[in-house]
């Protein structure tokens, strides 16, 4: 048996020395994934079991269940000895508590975690805590101290060599440099790109690749979030395309309708001078409200503002109807937003905070399940 991956068995040890070659490269892969379920630790399965759990209520937006979830691990970790269980439970509360816009309780689970990955001398899990730090500090407009978090996560990526966190990174680095260093932002977005589709090419089996196509996918979202939000348009919308493409072909609904409503407020409100982007706009919508059918989410009818009538399955003529949709996929005219969210940030029709940067949808990727 291959003594790295405990995967793999040869009748001999001549037949493993000639299989080498071949196995050698998904060798790695497999030890990744850790032991095989019949040789797994009992008790580091539960605890698996509960992160799973918490992942599964993060990305359906159930934010504080996933945070009592993530607290469970900890605290069972923590219990048991698990140290490397827990640095990554407090990594997932801080995940949580920052979508619940508790930016202190968020930031003290990633210091937390940061200190447990120092303690046992974790880089790998120094660098996704960090990453973690960062984007709260991001967030928070301290780019300073999120550009220094960023390039210490860097570096601990490079000395794991890992470039699942090396990719993550450098999305990061490069959405936080944009404003201020906009050719080095595209270079570390470019990279990240690159180190993505690297991993859906070696990718060992359909369940890793299409892990893969996801985080490709994500990767191009962030590339052309970061230049839309630059003013770089007609840039923004190819890559765009891109990402929509690959959702779209990993059925991941979710993930398209996101990229469709920033093509929707791209193609709207941005790209005034092109005479075909409304027209544009008006199949992003149709296409994007196609898939939310799946949900329920018929297409609106009328304004929650002013309550005129909204036109979402026509091209817009005129600068006054023109149409925003927001993050909850709620549409409403551009000017009745405009002027809606002068006094407050929540949507006006479920009562969401969306905030205003949701004009440029800015969909700024923090390394999920």
């Amino acid at each position: 048996r291959c003594a790295r991956c405990k995967r793999a068995w040869y009748c001999s040890l001549e037949c493993q020395k000639a299989a080498w070659p071949t196995h050698r490269k998904e060798c790695r892969a497999l030890s990744k994934e850790g032991p095989s379920p019949a040789e797994e630790d009992p008790e580091d399965a539960r605890l698996r079991a509960i992160l799973q759990e918490g992942h599964g209520l993060f990305t359906q937006r159930g934010y504080r269940e996933a945070l009592a979830a993530y607290t469970r691990a900890r605290d069972a970790a923590q219990a048991a000895g698990r140290k490397q269980r827990a640095a990554e439970a407090l990594r997932w509360c801080g995940h949580a508590a920052d979508a619940l816009r508790d930016v202190p309780g968020a930031m003290g689970f990633m210091e937390d975690s940061l200190r447990a990955a120092q303690d046992l001398g974790s880089a790998l899990l120094e660098g996704h805590a960090r990453m973690g730090i960062g984007c709260i500090c991001r967030k928070q407009g301290d780019i300073d101290r999120a550009l220094r978090e960023f390039d210490q996560a860097w570096h601990a990526a490079e000395e794991v060599g890992d470039p699942d966190l090396q990719a993550a990174v450098l999305t990061n680095l490069g959405a936080a440099e944009m404003p201020l260093y906009p050719m080095n932002a595209v270079q570390k977005l470019t990279r990240a790109i690159e180190l993505r589709e690297e991993l859906v090419d070696k990718a060992p089996d359909p369940h890793t690749k299409l892990a893969a196509a996801f985080h490709l996918g994500t990767a191009r979202q962030n590339f052309a979030a970061a230049v839309h939000t630059h003013g770089m348009h007609a840039e923004a919308e190819k890559e765009y395309e891109v990402a929509l493409e690959i959702f779209e072909a990993a059925r991941d609904i979710d993930s398209a309708c996101k990229v469709l409503l920033n093509l929707c407020n791209l193609t709207e409100n941005d790209l005034t001078e092109d005479n075909e982007a409304p027209a544009r706009a008006r199949e992003y919508r149709q296409r994007m409200f196609y898939y939310l059918q799946s949900v329920h989410r018929e297409p609106p009818r009328q304004c929650p503002v002013c309550l005129e009538e909204l036109h979402v399955g026509e091209a817009t003529k005129d600068e006054g109807d023109r149409i925003i949709a927001l993050r909850c996929f709620h549409c409403l005219h551009t000017r009745c937003w405009e002027e809606w969210s002068r006094r407050q940030t929540t949507c006006p029709e479920c009562k969401e905070d969306v905030e205003a940067d949701m004009l440029g949808g800015r969909f700024f990727h923090t390394p999920g399940p």
